[in-house]
């Protein structure tokens, strides 16, 4: 079935299903007591994201969970989570690049001592071309993720993944 740029593509049943599958098989690797019985349809505006391999990182458990659907969606699958914990930086970065993403979405308060700002120099010292996209709810992480290199900044809503995952297309269609 055509689709027009701004149209989502409509996924099938069968498809469907599977993305549930792995919408509540990585809920339950986190822990998690979620578990849904459908899925969002696909968002408009986020057709940029479609089978990019993005990978999130955040400390908050929860911040991920709420961005598990939504971005297993948007990427038809092409997702993977990491929760930063007590990881020295150059266990993340590997952890990182071991999932092979084409987008990094970085938190920017990732503990006391490590900033997302130098996770994405870290990362874009390794790999000079890797399309790092600051994801902070903290308006003044703009300045330091685009220092560090970022190829831009969207703002993390936990409570509105739709709106910033629009944010973090639209800079993935403008570079």
């Amino acid at each position: 079935m055509p689709t027009s740029e701004n149209q989502p593509i409509a996924l099938a049943p069968d498809r469907k299903e599977e993305l549930l599958r792995q919408v509540n098989d990585t809920l339950a690797g986190m822990q998690s007591t979620m578990k849904y019985k459908r899925l969002i349809d696909p968002i408009p505006g986020c057709e940029a994201l479609r089978g990019k391999r993005i990978v999130m990182v955040d400390d908050n458990s929860g911040v991920l969970q709420n961005f598990v659907e939504h971005l297993t969606v948007v990427t038809d699958g092409s997702v993977s989570f990491i929760r930063h914990g007590d990881q020295e930086l150059e266990n993340l970065i590997r952890e990182i690049m071991s999932t092979h993403p084409d987008i990094v979405l970085m938190d920017y308060h990732l503990s006391e001592t490590l900033k997302g700002d130098a996770v994405v120099r870290a990362l874009l010292e390794r790999q000079p071309g890797a399309m790092c996209i600051g994801f902070s709810s903290d308006n003044n992480a703009r300045e330091p993720f685009v220092r560090a290199g970022a190829k831009g900044v969207a703002r993390k809503e936990a409570y509105d993944a739709e709106a910033s995952l629009r944010a973090v297309a639209e800079i993935v269609s403008s570079t």
